[in-house]
């Protein structure tokens, strides 16, 4: 009964994420919050975007750059994860009551 110790070990979100968005296995579990995943390469990168834009307004506009293009990905990808979700959801619903059930779709 291993494989299913497996199976629950590999049922973690990041798991999930890796997966679906690159479809691969994850290699590791990131166990710092999501805070901190973010802001230590945000810090990294704003550092060394300093030293190449010591120029206030050089750099005001690159951050501002980037910081357009983090936006637009987040929404892109959030709305791509919960249409994910949703699709999950139907298909949870669908075989929830007949597991031997074939999926629609």
């Amino acid at each position: 009964m291993d494989y299913i110790r497996e199976i629950f070990k590999r049922a973690d979100i990041q798991h999930l994420r890796e997966f679906l968005a690159n479809g691969v296995e994850c290699v590791e579990i990131d166990p710092r919050s999501y805070r901190e995943r973010i802001e230590a390469p945000r810090k990294c990168f704003l550092d060394a975007l300093r030293k190449a834009f010591p120029d206030e307004n050089a750099y005001e506009e690159m951050t501002s750059k980037l910081y357009g293009f983090v936006g637009a990905t987040e929404e892109v990808y959030m709305e791509i994860g919960l249409q994910a979700g949703f699709r999950l959801t139907v298909q949870l619903l669908q075989t929830a009551g007949n597991p031997d059930e074939k999926r629609k779709g």
